[in-house]
């Protein structure tokens, strides 16, 4: 099991993006997009577990899905995974 704050083997899509923990980031899944915040790499390196909702549940994503969000400044706030 990988350990939260392990961020050496960062898993990198077709496009060459990788992510940091508590990175924003857009979910193409399908024909919907969502704005995601990473949470850590899962257990077998393919991608990150990342939040989607203010709830403390975070759910599988394959990195090939997930797009850089470029102007992620611009948020002044957010509350992924509940209030900390």
């Amino acid at each position: 099991m990988l350990d939260e704050e392990r961020i050496d083997i960062l898993p990198t899509n077709s496009r060459g993006e990788s992510f940091e923990p508590d990175e924003l980031f857009i979910y193409v899944n399908g024909n919907k997009f969502e704005l995601g915040k990473v949470k850590r790499v899962n257990n077998d390196e393919t991608g990150y577990f990342c939040y989607y909702h203010t709830g403390d549940t975070s759910a599988n994503t394959p990195v090939e899905y997930m797009h850089k969000l470029v102007n992620s400044y611009v948020i002044e706030k957010e509350n992924f995974g509940g209030e900390k």
